[in-house]
């Protein structure tokens, strides 16, 4: 949205009329046990709708450090677990945009629990699909791989399908060449970087397809650059020596780099650890 449109200024109006609306519902002392709209009704019963819209706004806007002071007070009273607090489509919602918002601070952990049940709760239709666009990257950088025909039936699978195959397999080519392709869709939702960080897994498997070939824990470094090379991926050995350093000091590969021998030294108890992931660590 254009600063200079007027659109920017009434939807800066509307958040002014909304925060004050969503202050005097949330510091309502009615009791939420009549949930009736009205005089005698409590106030409370508007507080998911009007964060909703506030969540909509700032997010349009891109001011995200707002939605912090939205979403503490109304997880710390458990209104995020009321239905009836505008419907379950309010909640569904709400869900959405914490997930959203808890992707872009780095908690992996709560974003896919908040996006799943977001996603778990949506009807049929374009919002699972929008929804989904966000919780595939974040399952992706904790490990996850999507099922190709939950993708196919959400019709993202030319989005992700690439980068779902090349962690699967060990594929970088088909991994750069998606993420080339879709590279401004991913930079409009905010996930580009997101995704970007999904490559050392491509890597990951890549030693642990050449681990379970060689059936040994040294693996020679110019094989694996070989191997890269031989999918139009140009890699000299100083770079990958870096990948694998990092791969190692983020705990998703465990072992040591010989520099003299340019061999990869693996572990030979959980090479591979799964923990790491699932911490979100990349």
């Amino acid at each position: 949205m254009d600063k200079r449109d007027g659109k920017w200024d009434r939807l800066n109006a509307c958040v002014t009329v909304a925060q004050d609306a969503f202050s005097k519902s949330l510091n309502d002392r009615t009791s939420l046990d009549s949930v009736e709209i009205g005089p005698s009704g409590s106030k409370k019963v508007l507080v998911l709708p009007l964060v909703l819209l506030l969540f909509r706004c700032y997010f349009t806007l891109n001011t995200l450090r707002l939605c912090r002071n939205l979403a503490r007070p109304v997880l710390s009273k458990g209104l995020d677990n009321e239905v009836n607090l505008g419907g379950k489509g309010t909640a569904v919602g709400f869900k959405y945009y914490l997930g959203r918002l808890n992707m872009f601070s780095d908690e992996f952990l709560e974003a896919e629990q908040n996006l799943t049940w977001a996603y778990t709760n949506c009807p049929p239709g374009a919002n699972r699909k929008r929804i989904l666009s966000f919780l595939v990257p974040v399952r992706l950088l904790r490990g996850r791989l999507p099922m190709k025909e939950l993708l196919v039936r959400e019709d993202l699978w030319d989005k992700f399908g690439g980068i779902v195959e090349g962690i699967r397999t060990g594929d970088m080519r088909n991994w750069e060449l998606n993420m080339n392709q879709q590279q401004m869709n991913f930079i409009k939702k905010g996930t580009y970087l997101l995704l970007h960080r999904t490559r050392p897994l491509v890597f990951r498997t890549l030693f642990i397809r050449l681990a379970t070939l060689l059936k040994k824990t040294q693996i020679p470094l110019p094989l694996a650059a070989k191997c890269l090379k031989a999918l139009h991926i140009d890699i000299d050995l100083d770079e990958l020596e870096c990948v694998l350093a990092n791969l190692i000091f983020k705990g998703i590969v465990r072992g040591y780099i010989s520099h003299e021998k340019r061999v990869l030294v693996l572990s030979k108890k959980e090479a591979f650890p799964r923990s790491a992931l699932e911490l979100g660590k990349l």
